[in-house]
C-alpha cells in the first residue's frame, strides 16, 4: 500500500507574490514592522513619566522609581531591536543572557542607591532598598 503525500520545500525561501496581484504594494518588511513598534513603545514609556505632579512624598517616590524602570525598560527595546539580518552565532561568542538582565540590574541598583537614602517615606524605603538591591546584585552576579 504506497500512499502519496507531497512535502513543502522549507530549504528555499517562501516565494514572493506578483506585485499586480497585490496592487503594487508590498506589505513592510518584519525587522521594519519590529524597529517603528519599539521606537513607538519607548517613546510611550518615556512620556508615561511625565503625565502628572506628585502632590506628596510617597507619589514623588513611587514616581520617581517607576520612572526608572520605564527608562530601562525602554532602553532595552530600542536596544535590543535587531538592525541587521540575524547570523548565525559562532562558537567563539560568548552566551548572552536575557535582553532585560543588564538595563534591570543596572536600575534596580540605582534604586536600591536611591531609596536607601530616602528617609521621607519611612520603612517604604527601607523595603525597596532591600528588594531592589537584590535584584540588582543577583542581575550583576548573573
Amino acid at each position: 500500500m504506497s500512499s502519496e503525500i507531497e512535502l513543502d520545500d522549507l530549504s528555499s525561501p517562501p516565494k514572493q507574490e506578483d506585485e499586480s496581484l497585490s496592487g503594487g504594494v508590498t506589505p513592510p518588511k518584519d525587522d521594519q514592522v519590529v524597529t517603528v513598534w519599539a521606537w513607538v513603545s519607548s517613546i510611550l514609556l518615556l512620556t508615561l513619566e511625565w503625565i502628572g505632579e506628585p502632590t506628596t512624598p510617597l507619589e514623588a517616590f513611587l514616581a520617581l522609581h517607576t520612572g526608572i524602570l520605564l527608562i530601562a525598560i525602554a532602553l532595552a527595546i530600542v536596544f535590543n531591536v535587531p538592525s541587521a539580518p540575524v547570523t548565525t552565532p559562532s562558537t567563539d561568542q560568548v552566551a548572552q543572557g536575557h535582553p532585560l538582565l543588564a538595563p534591570l540590574s543596572g536600575a534596580c541598583i540605582l534604586i536600591a542607591f536611591l531609596s536607601y537614602n530616602t528617609t521621607s517615606v519611612g520603612s517604604l524605603a527601607f523595603l525597596l532598598f532591600l528588594g531592589s538591591a537584590t535584584v540588582g546584585l543577583w542581575g550583576l552576579w548573573r
